[in-house]
Order: structure tokens, then sequence, then C-alpha cells
């Protein structure tokens, strides 16, 4: 792991708000999921609710150690569905 030390491809790297969105809210606008009715991929009211706990923000974690994040708990649909404490 973490080889080569720059990564793979430099000059493609990006924040980490950048890539939180990627994975969130971009996804659920790439599957029409907010023509569904309730918004998908932020939190608010009248969302999905589908969310995992972390065991860090990895907005503040080094982004070396972003991959240790561990996952304490899932949730879909506003009910925890996976829990590790």
């Amino acid at each position: 792991e973490g080889e080569p030390p720059e990564g793979w491809t430099p000059e493609e790297i990006m924040s980490i708000e950048p890539a939180l969105l990627a994975y969130t809210a971009s996804v659920a606008e790439q599957a029409f999921a907010g023509q569904a009715g309730a918004p998908w991929g932020t939190i608010g009211v009248g969302a999905s609710a589908d969310l995992v706990w972390l065991d860090r923000d990895p907005r503040t974690t080094p982004a070396l150690d972003v991959p240790g994040i561990v996952v304490r708990g899932t949730f879909l649909q506003g009910r925890q569905v996976h829990s590790t404490v």
C-alpha cells in the first residue's frame, strides 16, 4: 500500500470535498435519484437518510490516513443496518 508514494496519477489528485461529492450527491444526481421524490446523496429534511458513521472526519484526516478510516455504522432509510460499536 502507498506505492508509489506520490500516487499513480498525481495530476488527477483532487481534494477531499470534491471526492466526497463524487461518491455521494453526484452519484445520486447521475442516477436521477432526485426524480424519485426526496433528495438523495445529501442529508436534510425529506432525504432518504442513507449514510455511514465513520470513526473520524475524512475532511480533516491527512490524505494518507483516509484509507484507515473505520466505518462504525451504516444507515439505510434512517435505520441502522450495521454497527461495530
